[in-house]
Parts: structure tokens; sequence; C-alpha cells
């Protein structure tokens, strides 16, 4: 999918969201994820997906209902 297919995708599910909550939620989150400075180097952050890939086929992480009571918010 390019860029333009999924913006086009994404504009037509929000036009479609009646949920006020919903569509707030999405806005803060977006607009957390344009503010929030990398952490990470393009081989530093190539490195923490593979350790992270690494972790996930050895059992490692949190279950989804592990995460959510941790950051109920999300």
């Amino acid at each position: 999918m390019t860029t333009i297919e999924l913006k086009a995708q994404l504009r037509k599910e929000i036009e479609n969201e009646q949920n006020y909550s919903i569509i707030e939620k999405v806005q803060a989150y977006y607009r957390r994820l344009k503010t929030a400075p990398c952490r990470f180097t393009d081989d530093e952050l190539i490195e923490e997906v593979r350790r992270s890939v690494e972790d996930a086929n050895s059992g490692g992480g949190k279950t989804l209902t592990e995460m959510r009571k941790k950051h109920p918010r999300i």
C-alpha cells in the first residue's frame, strides 16, 4: 500500500467514525507521535528492532492484557 493509499484509507475511516471520543484519541495520539523526538539513530533503531524480534521469538514480552493493565489509556 502506498502512502497516498494509506492516507486515503485513514481519512475515509476517520470521516466515517461517529464516536467523538475515538476521533479525539486518534488526534491526540497523532500529535504525540509528531512531537516526540526520535531517540535512536538508524543503526540503533535497526538493532533495537532485531533485539525486540529475538525477544518476541523467544517468548519474551507481555500479553495485551498485561499491557492494558499497565497502560489503561491505550
